[in-house]
């Protein structure tokens, strides 16, 4: 498997069919023992994952940028809206794997997205790991912001970073609601460290300029995360 088929997950999005839009759900939690809940999702991920129906599944620790200290995103990735929606919290499958979790911890949000800029998550396997630099923003001009992320991937690409994948949700649930989830992934911390150190630069200053007469920031947070699942796996 190539970084660039895991940086398709990083995205945490799929492509857009004809006949519907994709969609993301992500719970948000804090625990004092993220790696014990990171452990569960690994195990229980599959369980969970096929009872839904979901297409993807994941977890992330966020590093930086958190609300309180041991705060993660447990995530799936569904096919279109209904299937989102239809994928209950207290399916009586989950709700068995949710009793195997002994780490104490709060659910702080639980929350829906739609597909807004994204690729197709191919070639994952379970266990796979990526790291995002997330933001949360705001625009009064959505169309002319995406095509603006269209182009830092396709600079990212043209400069040595085409394992760099930049994506983009739409929050339709809670605070951020109307707000866009923006993400920009990377096969390691190391890698992502390496492209920030580029935003001053030629390639891609003139993109980030014009991004801020547009846009307005929210919220940012650094997360690592790791798959736990993936249909038929």
């Amino acid at each position: 498997m190539t970084y660039k088929t895991v940086l398709a997950a990083i995205a945490l999005t799929i492509t857009a069919q004809a006949s519907a839009t994709p969609a993301m759900s992500v719970v948000t939690i804090n625990t004092q023992d993220p790696i014990g809940y990171k452990e569960w999702a690994m195990e229980s991920g599959p369980t969970i994952g096929r009872a839904i129906d979901a297409t993807l599944g994941g977890v992330c620790i966020a590093d930086a940028g958190f609300n309180a200290p041991g705060e993660l995103y447990y995530w799936h990735l569904f096919r279109d809206h209904a299937s989102a929606l239809g994928a209950s919290v207290y399916n009586e499958t989950v709700q068995k794997e949710a009793n195997k979790l002994k780490a104490k911890r709060t659910v702080s949000e639980s929350d829906l997205l739609s597909l807004v800029v994204g690729e197709e998550p191919l070639g994952l396997e379970v266990g796979d790991t990526f790291s995002n630099w997330d933001l949360v923003i705001s625009t009064k001009d959505p169309a002319l912001y995406e095509q603006q992320l269209y182009r830092i991937n396709d600079a990212a690409s043209e400069n040595g970073f085409g394992d760099i994948t930049v994506s983009a949700q739409s929050y339709l649930t809670g605070e951020n609601v109307g707000n866009m989830l923006v993400q920009v992934s990377a096969p390691t911390t190391t890698r992502l460290g390496e492209f920030l150190d580029q935003i001053d630069s030629d390639w891609i200053a003139p993109i980030m300029a014009g991004l801020s007469g547009i846009r307005s920031y929210q919220r940012g947070f650094m997360i690592n995360c790791t798959v736990t699942y993936v249909p038929n796996k």
